[in-house]
């Protein structure tokens, strides 16, 4: 048997553009898919080169007959907690895409039925973003001194699905609450205004538990087609700046009292290697789909808590209901 068999609940869009090649491209096999339908879990599976796979039209009847000890999880989010607390409750250890539970309450409630060694993982890709991971390592070495303040911003049309703000937050802005708390710690204070027409601008501050500060820009609007996003902290001796996946800049202040005089100051620029070996590995590495699969593949077999686990999720569950909080307020 494969160490890195796992089955499969879910064959949407989502699923079929990151997570089936990013298994495929960590080793993974799957052993069972289960969907709505048997004959399009055979499709999938076939699709993905498992024609041994089995196929079902109920995920209930996968986890009673599957001996598979791990299952992904990739459906829409108002169905996740039950199929989530389904598999935890059949002892599999699982990897469920976000969001997981739409509040802390629910976040709670779900990670407390995980039993003995299984593993539960969120998957927020962000923090498997090559970028990020680089970012939080200059961070967490101390090089520029103690953080002080994040800038960050992301821009997105995700009006097909996010038709509200709690649709918004824990469907979107959610992956950069969780990653503003990775790269900086746990928040305090949130405040935050919206401005409405065609879509919905948002900008939120932040007062960490560390005494930083931040701000977050989100858009949800038709001008923004072309996704982006930037993250910029500061710290006492310098910046640390991730522009669009593929850009890190680490800019060290001068130590000169007199910078213009020398050239002490000093820049470091890290991108990706761009060539036609890549592939469509690509984006599936840069965005970080292929480094959480992997992840949750090292946990389970190291019988280690993932980065992004059942407890981690609840503080984050917190951070977004916080923001939705002072919206309505």
């Amino acid at each position: 048997m494969n160490e890195r068999e796992i089955c499969i609940v879910g064959a949407g869009r989502h699923a079929r553009a990151n997570i089936y090649p990013s298994i495929l491209l960590v080793g993974g096999e799957v052993a069972a898919v289960a969907t709505r339908n048997a004959g399009r879990s055979r499709q999938t599976l076939e699709r993905w080169g498992f024609p041994e796979g089995r196929a079902y039209g109920d995920y209930r009847e996968m986890l009673a007959r599957e001996g598979c000890s791990r299952v992904a999880v990739i459906t829409q989010g108002e169905s996740a907690p039950a199929i989530v607390r389904d598999c935890l409750r059949a002892g599999k250890s699982v990897l469920v895409e976000k969001p997981l539970g739409f509040g802390e309450e629910e976040a709670r409630q779900i990670e407390a039925e995980r039993r003995g060694d299984r593993q539960l993982m969120v998957a927020f890709m962000k923090r498997y973003a090559p970028v990020y991971r680089r970012l939080k390592d200059c961070l967490s070495r101390g090089e520029l001194g103690d953080p002080c303040s994040v800038q960050a911003a992301f821009a997105v049309d995700a009006s097909a699905f996010c038709r509200t703000d709690r649709d918004f937050f824990f469907a979107v802005a959610i992956h950069y609450l969780d990653l503003l708390r990775y790269l900086m710690g746990e928040g305090g204070e949130v405040s935050a205004v919206r401005s409405g027409g065609k879509g919905r601008s948002y900008a939120l501050t932040l007062r960490f538990a560390s005494g930083a500060v931040g701000s977050l820009s989100l858009e949800n609007r038709s001008a923004w087609t072309r996704e982006t996003e930037w993250v910029c902290v500061t710290c006492e001796e310098g910046f640390v700046a991730a522009r669009d996946l593929c850009e890190l800049r680490l800019h060290r202040s001068a130590a000169s009292p007199r910078p213009w005089a020398d050239v002490s100051e000093g820049d470091c620029l890290w991108t990706p290697g761009m060539g036609p070996a890549s592939g469509t590995e690509r984006d599936l590495w840069l965005r970080g789909f292929a480094g959480e699969v992997e992840h949750f593949f090292r946990c389970c077999e190291a019988g280690e808590e993932p980065l992004t686990s059942g407890r981690d999720n609840i503080l984050t569950a917190r951070l977004c209901e916080q923001a939705l909080a002072a919206l309505e307020g």
